[in-house]
């Protein structure tokens, strides 16, 4: 009578610790797809910022582009042109 027992418990050990690896490998891969998913979305936000901003800028030298100071500052600003004489201060990384 000992016999069907021990079997019995030993086949719920292993179900058990199957479905505990099993719902392993699951939360696994979804951490992994959340973590890309995350990466994804900082990517597009960051991407969304730098349309905005762009945006602005289109709006901002479209409403001020008949002023010849206007012109100039869009060239240094968007363009990186400067000025003979003039020194273009950027920050690390970035081309004037």
């Amino acid at each position: 009578m000992t016999r069907p027992t021990r079997l019995a418990r030993r086949t719920i050990a292993v179900a058990v610790l199957a479905g505990l690896v099993l719902v392993g490998v699951i939360l696994i891969r979804q951490q992994s797809t959340l973590n890309d998913l995350t990466a994804e979305h900082e990517r597009l936000q960051a991407q969304l910022t730098d349309l905005q901003y762009e945006t602005f800028l289109d709006q901002f030298y479209a409403a001020d582009a008949d002023s010849p100071e206007n012109l100039r500052r869009a060239a240094r600003e968007r363009l990186g042109y400067c000025l003979p004489g003039e020194i273009v201060f950027t920050k690390d990384g970035q081309t004037p």
